[in-house]
């Protein structure tokens, strides 16, 4: 039987912390709910050379990776803890001054024979570009939460 993806669920994300001699950690993962879809599209560096008339050499390497995700809905404190804002009483702060955190962030792609397969990605940083509404009308229109950043290497590797 071949095996398909069919859905994805259980996103979590975890905030890298740099200890005082460099070291990475990551905090416990935590989850985010409401996974609509998630893209990552990884992004190469390419080389090659030519010597006595062929090919010799052809490289292409991850350089890094464009993240797209969408959530029915984010909650103020998630989003304050993913894009460096603070957040207090229940209300986030929007600063020009904000710098996003650098997380982890893990789903798990569910395939149709019931198997699935959990995904991580190192050192994201996301944002939320728009922020916007709309009025209720004779019909109902839903709007979903996009988060949208790049995952890039740590100097470890990950």
């Amino acid at each position: 039987m071949d095996r398909k993806a069919n859905g994805i669920s259980m996103c979590h994300y975890a905030v890298l912390t740099i200890g005082e001699n460099g070291e990475y950690s990551y905090e416990n993962f935590k989850p985010i709910t409401g996974l609509e879809s998630a893209s990552f599209q990884d992004q190469f560096a390419e080389g090659e050379n030519y010597a006595d008339d062929i090919q010799n050499i052809y490289e292409k390497v991850i350089t890094s990776a464009n993240i797209t995700l969408d959530f029915s809905n984010v909650s103020r404190e998630i989003e304050a803890e993913l894009t460096g804002k603070e957040y207090a009483a229940g209300e986030m702060e929007t600063k020009t001054t904000d710098v996003q955190n650098s997380v982890a962030i893990a789903f798990q792609k569910n395939f149709n024979d019931g198997s699935h397969e959990r995904i991580v990605y190192y050192n994201c940083k996301v944002a939320r570009a728009e922020n916007s509404g709309q009025t209720k009308t004779s019909s109902i229109s839903y709007q979903s939460v996009q988060l949208s950043g790049k995952a890039i290497p740590l100097s470890d590797g990950k």
